[in-house]
C-alpha cells in the first residue's frame, strides 16, 4: 500500500515537471514577443505571437496585440476573430472591449461599435478612451449632432482636454460651419497655445477657406511643437502642393448614333497668386466629323478665381477659332463670369453667365452660332447624408431661338462608399433649331446610384442612372447611363486618370441622338 502510494506520487511530480516544462517556453515566447512590441519591431513581433498562438490559442496577449497588428495591415476580420478570442477569455478587460470597438469602427460597422462604447462607458464612466472612441465612431458615421453631444458630456468631466475641444471643432468643420469650427479652435488654442492639433486644424479651415499661405504658417508652427505628427505633415504636404503650379492635360474622344464624332485636347495651366486669387490659362483643340462634313475648333482662355470665406467669383476672357471644312472660318471671342455665395454652413447657390460659339459639331461649327447663357443653382445640405440640388438655367441663340431648363436632384450617400437618388431634368426651345436638338419639351426622370472608393494612391467611382425620357409629346422611352473614372496618385498632386461613359440620353448628344460614348485620359503635374 505504502509502495502504491509512493510511485503515485512519482507520477503526479512528473506530471508537474513536464507541465511546468512546457508552461515556461510558452511564458518566455510571450516575453519575447512583448519585448519586441515595446522595441516598435512589429513585423516581428507579429511573427513572435503567431509563435505564442500554435501552442496556446488561448492566450490572451498573444491574441490581442495580433488583432491589434493585422488592423493596422486592414484585415479587420481577422483582426476581430483574435481580440474577440481575447475578450472570451477575458471579458471584463475594458481594454479588449475598446480595441473591438476600434476595429469594428474601423470595418463601417459603427452601431455595434458605439454599442460597445457604451457598454465600457456603463461600466467605467472615466474611461477616457471610450468616450473619445464612441465621439469618434458617430463622426465617421455622420451622426455630428451625437458626436458632439458625447464630447460634451466628455468635458463636462474633463474641462482641460484638449483632444475633445479639438474633436468638436472638427465636427463643424465636416458640417460646413467654418466660422464656428475657427472660433472653437481659437477658444482651445487660448486654453493652451501651445496645441499642434487646435493649430493644424485652423490651417485646415484655412486651406478650405482659400487661403492657403496663411494655413500653411499654421501647420508650420505646429510641426515645431510636434514634428512626428503624421496628420500636420501630410497637410503641410498637401498644402505645399497646392500652392506650386499645375498643369492640366485631357486628351478626349466622343461619338453618337448620328455618327458625330469629337477628338479633342486641352491644356490648363493654374497659379496661385496670394491667398485668395488663383489665375488660368489654358488652350484647346477639337477635331469633328460627321456622314458629310468636318470642323477644327482651336481656343485659348485667360481667367481668375478669388474666393474670400463664404464669396467665390470667376471670369474668363477667349477665343476660338472655328475652320469648317466647307464655309468660312472665323474667331469669335467668349467670355464668362460667375458668382458663388454661402450664406449658411448647409446652403450654397451659384449664378454664372457665359458667351461663347455654339460649336459642339462639325455641322454647328459651320453654322455660325453663338449662344448667351444664364444659369443659377442651389445646393442645400438637407442632412449629413442628404443633398439637394436645384438649377435653372436660360440661352439666346443668335439665330433668335431660345432655351430653358430645370434640374433638381436629391443624393443620399449611405454605407460610406455608396450614393444614390432621383433626377430630372428638364429642356425647351423656343422653337425647332436646324442642325441642334430643340425639344419642346425634353423631359428626364433617372433613379442615380453609384459608388466611390479610394485606397492608398487609387481612386474610383461607379456612377450609372436608370429612368425614362419624353422629346415634345411623343411616347416615353428607356433612359439610361454609366460613368466610371479611375486614377492613381503621384507625388500628392501628380494624378493620372482614365474615364469613360455610355447613355442613351437624348440631351447628352447636340444632334439629340439616342446613343453617345465617351472616353478619355486626364493628367495633372505639378511645376
Amino acid at each position: 500500500m505504502v509502495r502504491s502510494a509512493k510511485c503515485g506520487v512519482r507520477v503526479l511530480a512528473v506530471a508537474l515537471l513536464c507541465a511546468s516544462a512546457s508552461v515556461r517556453p510558452a511564458a518566455a515566447q510571450t516575453q519575447a514577443a512583448d519585448s519586441l512590441w515595446n522595441a516598435g519591431k512589429m513585423e516581428e513581433a507579429k511573427r513572435a505571437y503567431e509563435s505564442v498562438l500554435i501552442g496556446d490559442m488561448e492566450n490572451v496577449r498573444a491574441n490581442y496585440r495580433l488583432g491589434i497588428l493585422l488592423s493596422w495591415d486592414g484585415k479587420l476580420d481577422s483582426a476581430l476573430v483574435l481580440i474577440r478570442r481575447a475578450r472570451a477569455e477575458d471579458h471584463a478587460d475594458p481594454d479588449l472591449e475598446i480595441a473591438e470597438a476600434r476595429v469594428l469602427s474601423w470595418a463601417g460597422k459603427f452601431d455595434e461599435s458605439v454599442a460597445h462604447y457604451d457598454s465600457v462607458i456603463a461600466r467605467a464612466p472615466e474611461n477616457r478612451e471610450a468616450w473619445m472612441g464612441k465621439a469618434t465612431a458617430l463622426s465617421w458615421d455622420g451622426r455630428f449632432g451625437a458626436a458632439d453631444a458625447v464630447y460634451v458630456g466628455w468635458l463636462e468631466r474633463s474641462p482641460d482636454d484638449i483632444e475633445a475641444r479639438v474633436g468638436r471643432a472638427r465636427i463643424r468643420a465636416w458640417q460646413g460651419d467654418l466660422a464656428g469650427s475657427r472660433a472653437l479652435y481659437r477658444e482651445t488654442l487660448d486654453r493652451q497655445p501651445g496645441s499642434a492639433a487646435a493649430l493644424a486644424g485652423l490651417a485646415q479651415v484655412d486651406r478650405w477657406e482659400g487661403r492657403e499661405r496663411i494655413a500653411l504658417a499654421l501647420v508650420d508652427s505646429a510641426l515645431k511643437i510636434a514634428p512626428e505628427d503624421r496628420d500636420a505633415r501630410a497637410l503641410r504636404r498637401d498644402l505645399r502642393a497646392a500652392l506650386r503650379p499645375q498643369i492640366l492635360f485631357t486628351f478626349g474622344w466622343s461619338e453618337d448614333s448620328d455618327h458625330n464624332e469629337n477628338w479633342w485636347e486641352t491644356a490648363v495651366y493654374t497659379q496661385r497668386v496670394g491667398d485668395a486669387l488663383t489665375t488660368t490659362a489654358s488652350v484647346g483643340f477639337l477635331q469633328a466629323s460627321d456622314p458629310f462634313t468636318t470642323g477644327d475648333r482651336s481656343s485659348g482662355e485667360i481667367g481668375l478665381t478669388w474666393r474670400h470665406r463664404r464669396v467665390g467669383a470667376s471670369a474668363g476672357i477667349g477665343v476660338r477659332n472655328l475652320t469648317p471644312e466647307s464655309g468660312t472660318s472665323r474667331s469669335p471671342l467668349t467670355a464668362r463670369a460667375s458668382l458663388t455665395w454661402r450664406p449658411a454652413p448647409r446652403v450654397g447657390i451659384g449664378v454664372g453667365v457665359a458667351r461663347v460659339p455654339f460649336d459642339e459639331t462639325a455641322g454647328l461649327i459651320a453654322r455660325e452660332l453663338d449662344v448667351t447663357s444664364l444659369e443659377g443653382n442651389l445646393d442645400v445640405h438637407v442632412r449629413n447624408d442628404i443633398d439637394l440640388t436645384l438649377g435653372l438655367g436660360g440661352g439666346w441663340l443668335s439665330d433668335g431661338n431660345s432655351r430653358r431648363s430645370f434640374l433638381a436632384a436629391a443624393t443620399w450617400s449611405f454605407a460610406k462608399y455608396f450614393f444614390a437618388g432621383p433626377f430630372y431634368r428638364q429642356l425647351s426651345y423656343q422653337e425647332a433649331g436646324v442642325g441642334y436638338f430643340a425639344p419642346d419639351p425634353y423631359q428626364l426622370v433617372e433613379l442615380r446610384a453609384g459608388a466611390a472608393r479610394s485606397w492608398g494612391p487609387w481612386r474610383a467611382r461607379l456612377a450609372g442612372g436608370f429612368g425614362s425620357q419624353r422629346i415634345n409629346s411623343g411616347d416615353s422611352q428607356d433612359a439610361w447611363h454609366a460613368d466610371l473614372r479611375l486614377s492613381r496618385s503621384f507625388r500628392v498632386i501628380d494624378e493620372l486618370a482614365l474615364f469613360g461613359g455610355v447613355t442613351n440620353a437624348a440631351s447628352a448628344s447636340t444632334t439629340g441622338a439616342f446613343k453617345s460614348r465617351t472616353a478619355g485620359v486626364s493628367f495633372r503635374v505639378g511645376l
